[in-house]
């Protein structure tokens, strides 16, 4: 079964504002963090669905590489 390239577009999107809110709006540094964790996970499910859509492996790839960004932010935090 496989989702439809819009949806998962639109759900990435959705996620993306919802990790910008919360960075915008609040003050503490771990929610930050996590505001941004947020953003990664939705640019990560583009970039999967991107991949899946057109059948090329690159946007797997990039997102490793991203999983690697993501685990230095939580070793900083």
């Amino acid at each position: 079964m496989t989702i439809p390239f819009g949806h998962a577009l639109a759900f990435a999107a959705a996620l993306f504002v919802l990790g910008l809110t919360c960075v915008l709006v609040r003050r503490q540094v771990i929610m930050i963090l996590i505001g941004v964790e947020i953003m990664l996970n939705a640019a990560s499910l583009a970039f999967v669905s991107s991949s899946a859509h057109w059948q090329q492996v690159d946007g797997q790839v990039f997102v490793i590489l991203l999983m690697g960004v993501t685990a230095a932010e939580v070793a900083v935090a």
